[in-house]
Formats: C-alpha cells, structure tokens, sequence
C-alpha cells in the first residue's frame, strides 16, 4: 500500500538483515579491462551474525541472511559519481571519470562510455528526459546537453563564467531544467533553463536560505521545485518563481532530497524541529509538517523511490541500503555494499523495481565501483 496520511509520527521498526556480498557475487560482470575495479561498504545495523551464507535464490536461511537480492560490483576505476536511469529502464547511467559510463541493465555490465561530457574530469548530477532521448550532465561552467543514444554532444548551456552547477532535475513535460549552482562572484541559485532553446530564461536567488551541495527535485505535476540547502529544504513555486523555506525540518549530514511519485510526500534526511529527532523525515507537501521519521544508522547521502511509490532506497555514508515500506515507513531489509564509503553516493532504480544502483568507494583499496543489486 501506498503511504497514508494518517501515518503515525514515528517509523515502525522493522527487520534488518543482511545481502552478504561474498557469497553472492554475481558471476561475468565486468567492466572493460580499461577500467580498474572499485567497491562499496556498508557496517551492519542491528544484524544478527552470519554463521553461513546462503544460496542465492533462498528466501532466508536459518541464521537470518536475507538472500531475496543478489549483489555484484561493477568495476569503475578512478570514479563513479551520480546515476540516472533510463525511462524504459534499459540503461543506467553512471558519472565516470572519463565521461559517461553506460550500464546495461540487462546484462549488468558496463557496455560503453561516452566521452562527450568532459571526459577526465569528476562530472556532476546527471538527469535524463523524459523521454529518454537526452542527458544533462552539470560541469564546470554549466551544463552539457548529450543524446542519450549515440553519446554525441548536442549543445552547452552556458550559467555564467563563474558559475558551478550543483544539480540537476527535469519538469515532468521536459520543457523545463532546474539546475542549482553558486559562483565565485555572486549568490548561489536556481537556474531555470528552456529545454527547447538550452537558453537560462530565470534565476532565482538563494542567498538569502544558503545553498550547500544542494540537490534538487521536481515535484510530479511540475508545480514544485524541492531544493535541499545549508539552510534546510526551499520550496520553488514554478507558476509564480517565489520561494519558501520549511519550518519542519532543518538539514544535517544528510545530502539527499525526493518527492513521491504521487506528490503527496517528501522525503529528506535531516532534524524534525518539532521532536528533534534525526532521521529520513517524511513531509506532507499539503501541510509541509513531519509526518513520520525513519532512523538511519549514519547520514543518508542519497534515496531513490520505485516507481509505484512504495519502497524507498536510501543510501548511508558507511555503506548500508535501506530498504523502507513506505506504506508504514519500516526499514523491510538493510542491505549493505561491503566496507565503503558512501558520502556522496548515486543511486537509480529500474522502473520494474528489480534493479538497485549504487555508487561508492572500497575503503580498503580506494577503487570505485557501482553496486547492483537485484531482486531474486
């Protein structure tokens, strides 16, 4: 079921276990031999210890490991930033630090690598259209424009000559990109950008709530743009370009912000100022107040949501991936990438739901990687 409003004010604990990645290791995925190897980690939470692992395909073995997702790294080498994924959920796109890899969800490999955006340089959020057929990519600078067939650069829009963009977001029609950035010389900002003329037809202010690293949604109408700042979560009224500030909650570690596919709910890691307590706070878009909040081992640095809205993904800095009902907000399963660090980690999922996308970095030997888990 869908999340009600009547939810109660506090998450509903629920069972966390493990996806051990030893064990299951999806076998023939790799990345070319271009590419070095990189991994992700993830500490337990509140997890009973192993004593074996099970075979992949089990529903739970005896000792309490969760085997309904498998888990197999995707080698990177030097950089995996943000993921995007494809509308008809063919492709996941993942920042690189020669450009754009492609990762074909099929067979869970990384296919090619588009080197149009940059390439050699740690590139920013990715977005794709809505229909698939381009990727904006944030770069020093401003924003390239890449189809998302050929890999081919199709045009730059330019933000100002010291200006950097932070991220970016489509309006639902495509018509509209929302881009954040600061600049040496002037205030951070909201950048709205005409899709059809890749011209900046707006600039709003946001000097006045603090930018931070500030990723950006969209709400599903195209009425709202979410934006998560040092000064907590700005509401942009897309009809009238005005600009609020929810008093509900305040931002922490946490560098993540999402809107329900339905538009009724709003999700961010930060401080319910009504409680203080710390956590996934789940905000009413109609009344902007705290309706339920999510515990979280450590700070989350990322969330995707399925497409019919009842799971949340949500990506810690060490290294777990929550699993939460969005239904009663309980954590179902907390999987975990291995030891790595996850502070700024890209996520994506399929739209069947089958298919989880993970950016991060070993701790231990420092290599990036994309963790795929899939649903058995």
């Amino acid at each position: 079921m869908q999340a009600s409003k009547n939810n109660s004010p506090s998450a509903v604990p629920g069972r966390m276990r493990r996806v051990l990645l030893g064990a299951i290791l999806a076998a023939g995925i790799a990345a070319p031999t271009s590419m070095a190897g990189t991994a992700f980690a993830a500490d337990a939470v509140s997890t009973p210890p192993a004593s074996a692992a099970s075979a992949p395909g089990a529903e739970a073995s005896a000792d309490g490991v969760d085997t309904r997702w498998n888990a197999a790294q995707i080698p990177m080498g030097r950089f995996a930033g943000d993921l995007a994924m494809s509308p008809d959920g063919k492709r996941a796109y993942v920042a690189a630090a020669d450009g754009i890899g492609v990762i074909d969800t099929a067979t869970g490999k990384l296919a090619e690598t588009f080197s149009s955006a940059n390439p050699g340089s740690r590139l920013g959020r990715i977005a794709v259209s809505p229909d698939g057929k381009r990727l904006y990519v944030a770069d020093p600078g401003g924003i390239r424009v890449v189809d998302a067939f050929t890999g081919q650069l199709t045009g730059v829009v330019e933000l100002g000559q010291d200006s950097f963009p932070f991220a970016v977001a489509v309006s639902p029609d495509g018509h509209k990109l929302y881009v954040t950035s600061s600049a040496l010389s002037g205030s951070p900002a909201i950048n709205i950008v005409d899709t059809a003329t890749d011209k900046v037809s707006a600039r709003i202010d946001l000097s006045s709530v603090g930018l931070g690293t500030t990723p950006i949604t969209v709400s599903p109408d195209g009425s709202r743009v979410y934006v998560y700042g040092a000064g907590g979560v700005t509401v942009l009224d897309t009809a009238t370009n005005e600009i609020r500030t929810l008093a509900s909650v305040t931002s922490r570690d946490g560098n993540t912000i999402k809107v329900s596919p339905d538009g009724r709910y709003l999700y961010t890691f930060g401080i319910n100022t009504a409680t203080w307590n710390e956590g996934i706070q789940v905000v009413d878009t109609d009344s902007d107040q705290v309706v339920a909040t999510v515990a979280a081992p450590s700070p989350v640095s990322n969330m995707t949501l399925s497409a019919d809205g009842k799971t949340l993904f949500a990506a810690t800095e060490r290294g777990e991936v929550l699993e939460v009902n969005t239904g009663d907000n309980s954590v179902l399963e907390t999987l975990e990438t291995g030891p790595t660090s996850q502070w700024d980690a890209g996520m994506a999922i399929t739209p069947d739901g089958k298919h989880v996308y993970v950016s991060n970095v070993n701790v231990e030997q420092g290599h990036h990687r994309v963790t795929a888990f899939t649903r058995q």
